[in-house]
């Protein structure tokens, strides 16, 4: 059987160029920054890291996982009353 290992790594909001013209919509960045647990926007060489942790000997007994990297946005949703965390 042949080796195959399969991860992935799941980001939340990164300041980019890219996100650059959708922050400067009014009330855009306070929306994203209140979506997670840090209350920031995570930054590009935040990911530098896991991505050669993935890519190197450190994942090398590592497989079918997926990082969230997203500031605990994937744990929480938002209720009436702010914050509140998922009902499993």
């Amino acid at each position: 059987m042949p080796l195959i290992r399969v991860n992935s790594l799941s980001p939340g909001y990164i300041r980019t160029a890219a996100t650059a013209e959708a922050l400067q919509k009014p009330g855009m960045e306070t929306q994203w920054v209140g979506d997670n647990m840090l209350y920031r926007l995570s930054t590009v060489d935040e990911f530098r890291a896991p991505i050669l942790c993935l890519l190197g000997d450190g994942s090398s007994f590592m497989t079918a996982a997926d990082l969230r990297m997203d500031g605990g946005h994937s744990i929480f949703t938002l209720g009436t009353k702010g914050w509140k965390p998922l009902s499993w």
